[in-house]
């Protein structure tokens, strides 16, 4: 024999079971990785980042497959100086260490010794 069925309790039961099924899909909801939609701010930081990285990784290609081609490692490090500088960074060589980025540019000195130079001839002449 099998014992009695209490109906109202077995339809509260099962309506209990529904509202914890509820619950459950609201936070597996919340919790879905990767989200369904990124803001503008995380896809501009996001980017920047893989950005940066592969910059990195390209300059340090460049710098470690430079000598296999025959030309200094940091031949792009002097081409990008000329945004700055202008085409007297691709003068710069190793005899002219000391570059001073902030002082000169296209008219004034490339280098600390130029612009100790400059600077005495500077003194001198508002001495006379």
């Amino acid at each position: 024999m099998t014992p009695p069925v209490d109906h109202q309790s077995v339809e509260q039961l099962r309506s209990q079971v529904q509202q914890l099924q509820g619950e459950l899909n609201h936070v597996a909801e919340e919790l879905r990785w990767p989200p369904s939609r990124l803001s503008w701010t995380e896809h501009a930081i996001y980017g920047a980042a893989l950005g940066a990285c592969g910059a990195a990784v390209a300059l340090l290609a460049n710098v470690l497959l430079a000598p296999l081609a025959g030309t200094h490692p940091l031949e792009l490090i002097r081409a990008y100086l000329t945004f700055p500088l202008g085409s007297e960074a691709l003068a710069l060589t190793e005899a002219a260490p000391h570059v001073v980025v902030g002082h000169g540019g296209r008219d004034g000195p490339a280098t600390a010794e130029a612009a100790r130079q400059a600077g005495a001839s500077e003194l001198e002449a508002a001495g006379d």
